[in-house]
């Protein structure tokens, strides 16, 4: 599932809320909807009237990263090319040449700064239940490694939950200029 952020400046009040990356399909005419997830796919079949295969060999299926525009606030999701998925995760450098939608200005910022662990919520289970089951069923050499790969992913993800705040409070406020941006986590779509 995608995770829905929240930025916020204490300063001023200036709000955003928005999903790191999200599914883009073009539409008959070229333009772009983002298909929210779950179900973007369902959505892009309707949206085109195409089957998932279809969107697939037209190349009208497309991966967008969210962006700030340091002028006006606007987050908009862009296209990042194929080949730099790593770029979208950690560099952005594709955001170079791009400008805001809404005013026109260039130097966007990435939306996330840091990549998440893939499948959190389903790790976590599947992790959770090896430690409470294997010892049940006999298999207790299962319950050590589960631990122990439970507490790396759970390291690993507070240690990037920590660089994404750090990320955002090193970001000037578009309304204010204040820095100190903080960052939220407020749901899944």
């Amino acid at each position: 599932m995608a995770t829905i952020l929240t930025i916020d400046c204490s300063a001023c009040g200036f709000q955003r809320e928005f999903a790191g990356t999200c599914t883009l399909v073009l539409d008959s005419q070229g333009d772009e909807h983002v298909c929210p997830h779950p179900g973007e796919l369902a959505e892009a079949e309707r949206v085109t009237g195409l089957s998932f295969k279809q969107l697939r060999q037209t190349g009208r299926l497309r991966l967008g990263a969210a962006a700030l525009c340091p002028a006006c606030g606007e987050i908009g999701h862009f296209v990042a090319p194929r080949k730099s998925i790593e770029a979208i995760r950690v560099r952005n450098k594709w955001l170079e040449g791009l400008s805001c939608r809404s005013c026109g200005a260039k130097g966007l910022l990435p939306g996330a700064r840091n990549a998440a662990p893939p499948a959190g919520c389903a790790t976590v289970g599947l992790l959770a239940n090896a430690i409470l089951w294997a010892p049940l069923l006999g298999h207790t050499y299962w319950a050590i490694p589960a631990v122990v790969a439970l507490a790396v992913f759970v390291f690993w993800w507070v240690y990037l939950a920590r660089k994404e705040k750090e990320y955002w409070a090193s970001i000037a406020c578009p309304a204010c200029q204040s820095r100190g941006l903080s960052v939220a986590m407020t749901g899944r779509s």
